[in-house]
């Protein structure tokens, strides 16, 4: 159903922009331009846009892989084909669910692990 994808797509940006990480980054910008950190140094405007893209941008990719494995249990190669992200791209955000205690590989087979979301819906 095309209102489906539209839905999930809709609910990952909601879930995008209230993640408390980001929030805090995005009220950060006039100090870290204007003022600086804690040292003292200030980031450009552009360089602040391009870390808080790429911020954005990750953790669209980590919402949309949770969102995947709480509904299966699946492969990177899987995954890959439900997300259109390249293997090595979905390793590395899998990693960082795993630290977080919010992925773990639920079994093996044939060699492949595959991945399960430990959150709740």
């Amino acid at each position: 159903m095309p209102g489906t994808d539209i839905q999930k797509r809709l609910a990952t940006a909601k879930q995008v922009i209230s993640d408390p990480r980001l929030r805090t980054l995005s009220g950060k910008r006039k100090m870290l331009i204007e003022d600086g950190n804690v040292y003292g140094a200030r980031i450009s405007e552009h360089e602040f846009d391009r870390f808080l893209d790429k911020a954005y941008a990750d953790e669209v990719i980590r919402k949309v892989i949770l969102a995947a494995l709480r509904e299966a249990s699946l492969s990177i190669e899987a995954l890959s084909e439900r997300t259109g992200a390249r293997p090595a791209v979905l390793f590395k955000h899998l990693l960082v669910l795993q630290q977080k205690g919010w992925v773990e590989v639920a079994r093996i087979e044939q060699h492949v692990p595959l991945y399960r979301s430990t959150e709740a819906e």
